[in-house]
């Protein structure tokens, strides 16, 4: 229970400027701007350059209010983006999910893909109605346009198995938006341990934490490069 209330703690609590006191509360447009500026930024060769929107909700306890409400009701979303299998292990994604709801988290989750076979759709359904999550979960089938999808989520949660390097993952990482990524065997070898988590506890600790890093843009470039890359 203490556990769920420091999470709780973390996840609605508002913002306040260092400077001047004045507490800040979200830009319903951050989620998307900050996205371009963060790509425009990396294709100029500066990525990993801190970027963030807020509103100046101003000081007392009438503005903690007013931000605290905002930043509850502003969550850009998670993003959960893969053909259902076993594989994928979409199971250990919703219970990872709901673990997040309970400790208070309000960002919503958006599932893009298919399913591979009927029994994972119904399984998928079955837990989000027995769960009390059919409102929080939107499944949104196949998308034409990733990137455009992708603009206005805050995290990519990816809860695989196995896997070598997903394209789905690396291009939501490119566009700025924070993995959560299961440390499946061999994964410390290729992330950064800040994104990788291993319990439904670490996987609230990340999604939960008011401190995003390191830029996931800048782990893209930085290693993903075309100067890096060679085509055989």
């Amino acid at each position: 229970l203490e556990f769920r209330r420091v999470l709780f703690r973390s996840a609605l609590a508002p913002r306040r400027n260092a400077d001047d006191g004045r507490w800040m509360a979200p830009f319903v447009m951050a989620p998307i701007n900050t996205r371009v500026v963060r790509r425009a930024l990396a294709m100029r060769g500066s990525a990993g350059v801190p970027y963030e929107e807020f509103v100046d909700a101003g000081r007392g306890a009438a503005a903690w209010l007013r931000a605290a409400a905002t930043t509850a009701a502003t969550g850009a979303g998670i993003a959960l983006l893969a053909t259902m299998n076993f594989k994928k292990d979409p199971m250990v994604a919703l219970h990872a999910y709901a673990s997040y709801v309970h400790a208070g988290g309000n960002e919503s989750l958006y599932v893009a893909g298919g399913f591979q076979q009927i029994r994972y759709e119904i399984g998928f359904k079955n837990f989000l109605k027995k769960n009390g999550l059919e409102d929080k979960v939107s499944i949104v089938g196949w998308i034409d346009n990733t990137s455009q999808w992708l603009a206005s989520k805050r995290f990519i949660l990816c809860s695989s198995l196995q896997e070598g390097h997903p394209v789905g993952l690396l291009e939501a990482m490119a566009a700025g938006v924070h993995p959560l990524i299961y440390s499946w065997y061999g994964a410390e070898r290729m992330y950064p341990s800040q994104y990788l988590w291993s319990s439904m506890r670490e996987f609230c600790e990340l999604a939960l934490s008011p401190q995003l890093s390191p830029d996931p843009t800048r782990y893209v470039e930085e290693g993903f490069s075309t100067e890096r890359l060679q085509v055989y």
